[in-house]
């Protein structure tokens, strides 16, 4: 981590996170994926990897804009690899497909929340430093990922849940 000497080295180092927190998420969607039994979970993760991906493109074109060298595609966010463990040790342990899929929402969510924190923080201090274009770009990644909470939450309440519910009784 580098020195925090400015807003502009808070602002840089919080773009490396999120670059390392999606390109981490990039690498743990298809595994949710495959695991979910839910046609609709497997199509939305689907689609979220695509915006994952655009998500990155637009990191990699701040990095540019900003003079930053872009991170390493196998950096780390610790968070999002000890949601990405915790996930692993679910979907292992096994059980119930139902129970399985309520379990990859709740973790897929919870990637999803600290994303939202991050990007919305990183919007507001880029508000701060006058950088409205920066500002304009993380708050597409932001609209995204709230989008894809929101997705999230209504299968979770509409059929994940439920079901999962149903199979406990």
């Amino acid at each position: 981590m580098q020195s925090m000497d400015s807003m502009q080295d808070l602002v840089q180092s919080m773009l490396l996170d999120l670059y390392a927190a999606e390109r981490q998420a990039l690498a743990f969607m298809p595994k949710m994926a495959k695991k979910a039994k839910s046609q609709q979970l497997k199509s939305m993760f689907e689609e979220h990897q695509r915006h994952t991906e655009m998500q990155c493109g637009r990191l990699e074109e701040i990095f540019q804009q900003l003079g930053m060298k872009k991170p390493p595609r196998r950096a780390t966010h610790p968070v999002i690899s000890a949601l990405a463990k915790e996930t692993e040790q679910m979907m292992r342990a096994g059980g119930d497909q139902s129970v399985i899929d309520a379990a990859i929402v709740m973790a897929a969510q919870k990637l999803e929340h600290v994303e939202i924190a991050s990007y919305g923080t990183a919007v507001e201090f880029a508000k701060l430093l006058g950088e409205k274009e920066l500002a304009k770009l993380l708050a597409k990644n932001l609209d995204e990922e709230e989008r894809t909470d929101k997705k999230l939450t209504k299968l979770a309440k509409s059929s994940i849940n439920p079901r999962a519910r149903a199979r406990s009784n």
